[in-house]
């Protein structure tokens, strides 16, 4: 009866926040939309000031926060984005885990706040695709980690964010911060370190289990 009770109070939180979320979800530039999923400041500072396309083998896309299935993001996506000739640039894609609007579950108090899931760097142009689940320009300096969603958790948010370089990055970039970025640092130090700036584009997903 206790277990029971238990995933009917998780079904309930999970409608609660998504038709909330459902029922606000007015403006769709980008500023609104992160600062609603409180992407903007766990994550990052503030939004990118344009969308990036991001589109997954199954069909399935990130858009402006929609949500969509975890089975159909499984396997690297192809990001395209406003680019600039010869310029390079790194791609992120991370997990933020934490609640949204104070609807809280007990798994949701231990998990980390966010969860780094691909970095792609010295990517050229205006995009980044992925035929056959491999990569076709850029350097992967961390492997593409699909969704992992912990159960008795109410919701997870994942987001693509492309950066502009100043300069190309090394090759074995890994090897900066450890095997397996055991020492990743967090996303704002990172950003300092490599001068990366403020992303120049992005787009985030509400993930339905």
């Amino acid at each position: 009866m206790i277990i029971f009770s238990a995933i009917l109070l998780v079904f309930i939180l999970k409608k609660a926040v998504h038709c909330q979320l459902h029922e606000t979800t007015l403006s769709m530039l980008p500023e609104d939309v992160y600062k609603r999923l409180e992407v903007v400041p766990k994550l990052i500072p503030q939004a990118p000031q344009d969308w990036c396309d991001v589109r997954f083998p199954t069909g399935t896309k990130f858009d402006k926060g929609a949500m969509v299935a975890a089975k159909a993001i499984r396997r690297r996506p192809t990001v395209t984005w406003k680019g600039e000739p010869g310029a390079l640039y790194t791609v992120f894609m991370y997990g933020v885990n934490k609640y949204i609007n104070k609807i809280v579950m007990f798994a949701d108090l231990i998990l980390q706040d966010f969860y780094l899931h691909w970095i792609v760097v010295n990517v050229p142009g205006n995009q980044l695709s992925a035929p056959e689940n491999k990569i076709t320009s850029g350097i992967e300096w961390f492997e593409f980690l699909k969704p992992l969603i912990p159960p008795y958790t109410v919701t997870h948010r994942y987001v693509i964010l492309v950066y502009k370089q100043d300069h190309p990055l090394p090759e074995n970039g890994t090897a900066i911060y450890d095997e397996g970025f055991a020492d990743f640092p967090s996303h704002e130090v990172f950003v300092h370190n490599e001068t990366l700036g403020e992303p120049v584009c992005g787009n985030l997903c509400i993930i339905r289990t």
